[in-house]
């Protein structure tokens, strides 16, 4: 199934530049199903029927009332049952990137709790890649509820239903982070955010060559207002996001200049700077020496 797995692209999903799309799946026939991986973070609830979820190497069984996040490019499948005989298999869907919640809403105190929640129990786990919840009872009503007035939104579109989704986003990943803190209550937030961090340098040391990496995107990808990341990466890791980035890659330019003969200008690029005046100065700054000083010694 891995062989044929693709990457689906929000771009195709979402309208008018507006990050969220909402359906109701029942194609899950497996000549049907891809294994697949996609650039937004998705919430799937089973509503109905019996399946399976492929999630990385791991196999799981679902039924009604499981509800799983999947973050950025977390390679996955929904199967049917074919030995189900209880009716169609229909998953609930919500597409959707970060930056559709509301910044003003983010940088609350509170929900700047619940986005730390979700991070550590979803996004950067490597042990668990998608998050999955057995809904049951009122729990199961009020997440089906959501999801429904979620849906008709979405396909009618009456005048403020941007809005209106967004308020029903929040609300439905407030109720998800409300059932995740009453399993795992023993978890302290100081781990929650060392976690958060710890994954966040991980993703700056694969994508230290970008030149348009930068603390928006990082923050944003860690569900967290720029203000907020930025104050949680100093705590954490004692230096401001910048001044790591920057180490990190003057750190990065030593080594390609002491284990290649690549021309000074390339490396400068491959380690994601763009201004050579910049490198330079930076350079001296950190190492005592000039880039072609470094080199000969």
């Amino acid at each position: 199934m891995k062989a044929d797995s693709f990457v689906l692209r929000g771009d195709d999903f979402f309208q008018d530049n507006i990050p969220v799309f909402l359906n109701v799946a029942t194609e899950y026939k497996i000549e049907k199903c891809n294994f697949h991986k996609h650039d937004f973070i998705e919430i799937a609830y089973v509503n109905s029927g019996r399946g399976i979820h492929v999630v990385g190497n791991e196999k799981y069984p679902v039924s009604k009332g499981d509800l799983y996040i999947i973050n950025y490019d977390i390679p996955h499948v929904f199967i049917q049952n074919k030995d189900d005989c209880e009716g169609d298999f229909i998953v609930f869907n919500c597409l959707f990137r970060p930056e559709f919640i509301d910044y003003s809403l983010i940088n609350s105190n509170d929900f700047k709790d619940i986005t730390t929640s979700l991070l550590f129990n979803t996004f950067f786990i490597e042990e668990k890649p998608a998050i999955n919840l057995k809904l049951s009872g009122i729990n199961q009503s009020e997440v089906e509820d959501i999801f429904r007035k979620m849906q008709i939104e979405y396909s009618t579109k009456p005048k403020g239903y941007v809005n209106t989704l967004r308020a029903y986003l929040i609300l439905l990943l407030t109720k998800i982070f409300r059932i995740l803190e009453s399993s795992n209550g023993n978890q302290s937030i100081d781990t929650h955010k060392s976690e958060i961090i710890k994954k966040a340098v991980e993703f700056l040391k694969e994508n230290y060559s970008s030149q348009h990496l930068n603390l928006e995107e990082v923050a944003m990808r860690s569900f967290l207002s720029r203000s907020y990341f930025s104050r949680l990466f100093k705590d954490v890791t004692g230096q401001n996001f910048s001044e790591y980035l920057q180490n990190l890659r003057i750190s990065e330019a030593c080594i390609l200049l002491k284990t290649t003969d690549k021309k000074i200008t390339d490396i400068i690029s491959d380690v994601g700077f763009k201004d050579v005046k910049h490198f330079n100065r930076l350079f001296k700054k950190i190492t005592g020496k000039t880039p072609r000083e470094y080199r000969k010694t």
